[in-house]
């Protein structure tokens, strides 16, 4: 008999009820403009490469191409392709400065997976975790359901304010949490495009091994730097493994790949791979992607991605300039795919949002990345995915919104 969908939802698990999709994560549909989502050029996705690579795959290795795993024996179940794992390793030692082999690298689908099982691992309940205050907001929410107590610290111009980790640790202790994880997001920050200056990468990492605290390390745009080389990342100061690196190929090559990885020393990443519940990655895009890494293809399309966004990032500067100042303020990115907007206190934000939606431009409120009194004045706005000739007539229309809702000064 059938039951309705009230009876089977009232089985669902506590987990199913509390802690469901992040609200807001959804694209929004209707947008003539969509500053919104934080998404890749896909007028830019390498669509004749990735064929190729496809093509030369299931011509040269046939059916060891579908199958669950190939001569890297059995652990590819768990791991990942070893082709691609030993690419991505070669490449992360090379540009960090630290040995890695194939067993510091497992495969994941998307980096999102790679940020839940790297909470997984290391996060037990009654466990704390730091996090900046504003943040990617699924990895926070992963370290709740994990049963943490989550302490923020700020974020200043020069990306996490360090200095204040070690405070934020001491309360989860004096709140009776053992505190494990710090995670960070220090190259171009989402949502507020800082970068975390080299000094600072220095200390976080020294008073992680000190204090015995795992570092996850959110890199997935670190190779998107507009003016100049980012500075190394943190495992490159990383003496003592406590860094777990997260990064992936959705931001380079394409969001429906699924494809990403998790790096670090291999104690840590075998953590990581014994909370997966799943077989590991598709074999034939592994498979395939190593040879567009392996063959050019992908450090070339990264470059273009780099001088592409670059232009769109110029742009977007200008047009909130031109078209929205003195009733926003913002630090011109340096890379990566965001701005973070400051309303002017006279602007009635919830108005202006809804006056632009109204026109057909969507941008995300900064509120969906706080959990303080910062973000309702506050604006993420990402011109990575917009036509280059919708950016300037999207922000003007946004600058309109912004004016209409003009009210009196609080302090008035």
């Amino acid at each position: 008999m059938d039951g309705g969908a009230g009876e089977i939802e009232a089985r669902w698990s506590t987990r199913a009820r509390d802690w469901g999709p992040p609200s807001g994560t959804a694209p929004v549909d209707d947008a003539r403009i969509n500053f919104d989502q934080g998404l890749p050029d896909p007028s830019l996705f390498p669509i004749d490469e990735l064929r190729r690579a496809l093509d030369q795959t299931l011509a040269e290795d046939g059916d060891q191409a579908l199958r669950y795993f190939g001569a890297g024996g059995a652990s590819e179940m768990q791991y990942g392709h070893v082709g691609l794992r030993r690419t991505i390793a070669d490449r992360l030692a090379a540009r960090d400065g630290r040995a890695l082999d194939e067993g510091g690298v497992t495969l994941v689908n998307g980096s999102t997976d790679g940020l839940a099982l790297a909470v997984n691992a290391f996060i037990d309940p009654g466990d704390g975790a730091v996090v900046e205050a504003a943040t990617y907001p699924h990895t926070r929410r992963f370290i709740g359901a994990a049963g943490a107590t989550v302490a923020t610290v700020p974020v200043d111009d020069d990306g996490m304010v360090v200095d204040a980790l070690p405070r934020a640790l001491d309360e989860l202790r004096a709140a009776g949490a053992t505190p494990k994880l710090i995670y960070t997001i220090p190259s171009f920050h989402a949502p507020t495009g800082t970068v975390l200056s080299e000094p600072r990468r220095r200390r976080l990492v020294e008073i992680a091994s000190e204090q015995g605290v795992m570092v996850l390390e959110d890199n997935c745009y670190h190779d998107f730097s507009y003016d100049g080389p980012p500075p190394p990342t943190l495992r490159h100061f990383d003496d003592a493994g406590v860094v777990v690196q997260s990064d992936s190929f959705s931001k380079y090559v394409a969001p429906g790949l699924r494809m990403a990885w998790v790096a670090g020393d291999p104690a840590a990443i075998r953590g990581v791979v014994r909370v997966r519940q799943d077989f590991a990655v598709s074999a034939l895009l592994a498979r395939a992607l190593q040879r567009l890494v392996v063959s050019g293809d992908f450090d070339r399309h990264v470059a273009e991605l780099r001088d592409h966004y670059r232009h769109k990032r110029d742009l977007t500067s200008a047009a909130l300039r031109e078209h929205c100042e003195p009733l926003v303020s913002f630090r011109e990115p340096t890379g990566g795919f965001y701005f973070w907007l400051r309303i002017a206190d006279e602007v009635d934000w919830e108005q202006a949002r809804a006056t632009a939606a109204a026109a057909g431009v969507a941008v995300r409120p900064g509120a969906r990345f706080t959990d303080d009194t910062s973000g309702p004045q506050h604006v993420r706005l990402s011109p990575i995915q917009v036509p280059e000739a919708d950016i300037e007539p999207g922000i003007a229309e946004l600058g309109r919104a912004l004016r209409a809702a003009v009210g009196p000064s609080p302090a008035s």
